[in-house]
């Protein structure tokens, strides 16, 4: 055995105990399988009030949303500026409200924005329940190019992990 003086092997097990961790937050996962999950899709042109009902859940499972980006993009050179509500519910309630804004490019611009909502703690959605995304939009800047006739859309991601409920 080594001849360490106390404080120098205190010290070394002081630094294995505060040494950072590193896990999925929340309960344990219980049903088998790797427990992180994203999803995306379209949700609706621009100018387009629309609801999406992403399929996430797994049966004996709670899900943890703990990332959204909504992007906007288009197929054309023309910019186009909207601002408006993103709702996020489940069959029972409102679970998050966002205000957002999106633009797609100019003639100089790169043709996308997005906003991005990284969720530290996450929103918890219970086994069973479903899940929607609600865009209202209030507002357009250059309308003209917020329409469907030039390709301008509204795209979703969402991630987070499942949890034991």
């Amino acid at each position: 055995m080594l001849n360490l003086p106390k404080h120098a092997f205190l010290i070394g097990i002081f630094a294995l105990l505060c040494a950072p961790a590193f896990a999925i937050p929340g309960p344990s996962v219980s049903y088998g399988a790797n427990p992180v999950w994203s999803v995306g899709g379209y949700i609706s042109d621009l100018k387009v009030d629309a609801t999406v009902t992403p399929a996430i859940g797994v049966t004996g499972q709670d899900t943890i949303i703990t990332s959204i980006v909504i992007s906007a993009a288009t197929g054309t050179t023309g910019s186009c500026f909207v601002t408006g509500v993103l709702s996020i519910e489940d069959s029972n309630s409102t679970l998050a409200m966002f205000g957002i804004s999106l633009s797609t490019g100019s003639d100089r611009l790169v043709n996308e924005s997005a906003f991005v909502a990284p969720l530290g703690s996450g929103i918890r959605v219970g086994e069973g329940e479903s899940l929607n995304l609600s865009i209202d939009w209030t507002s357009y800047s250059h309308a003209s190019y917020c329409g469907s006739s030039y390709g301008a859309q509204s795209l979703y991601t969402i991630s987070g992990y499942y949890a034991a409920p």
